[in-house]
């Protein structure tokens, strides 16, 4: 083998293994695929916030949550779409849970489980085909002023971690 066809084997062989090494760092994100998009909106008379998808572990999520700001006794509208965007399959007996918990602050990580004190709770359980959807639109009311926060979540998904999207309410 002539020193030019070395050189030509060496950089074939240096670009299979860089491919390989490629494939390697991409297929552990490719088993961390979306499931779930999820889009929340809160509206009132000055203010609207919007979120949507974040993943959990950990529980507050990777993303800044954004901030609501309203008035105590303002009628307030949220709204959710969850959709399953995992192409092929389909995932039973999942729970969507939305609840609005009183936190300490905004941005807190410590994340409430809905319980006695949620101004707002409700669930979902469904099987999920591929782009399966669910929704809610409903008006509420905060009468006292506070920090709450704003919560549509997946529970029992058959994965390794869990969707959410959230908003923190800043309420005078």
């Amino acid at each position: 083998m002539n020193e030019r066809n070395v050189g030509h084997a060496a950089s074939i062989k240096s670009k299979a293994v860089s491919f390989l090494i490629g494939l390697l760092v991409l297929l552990p994100g490719a088993s961390l695929a979306e499931h779930y998009d999820i889009t929340l909106t809160v509206e009132g008379q000055q203010d609207k916030a919007e979120a949507s998808s974040d993943d959990s572990p950990p529980a507050e999520g990777f993303k800044k949550r954004p901030v609501f700001r309203g008035k105590a006794g303002e009628p307030l509208v949220v709204q959710f779409f969850l959709t399953n965007v995992n192409p092929h399959e389909t995932t039973k007996q999942v729970t969507i849970q939305y609840y609005v918990m009183p936190v300490e602050k905004v941005g807190q990580k410590e994340v409430p489980s809905p319980g006695p004190a949620a101004l707002l709770h409700g669930s979902f359980v469904m099987d999920f085909k591929p782009k399966g959807r669910v929704g809610l639109r409903q008006q509420f009311r905060i009468e006292k002023p506070g920090i709450y926060l704003l919560r549509v979540e997946s529970v029992h998904s058959q994965s390794d971690h869990e969707h959410f999207s959230a908003i923190d309410l800043q309420i005078e």
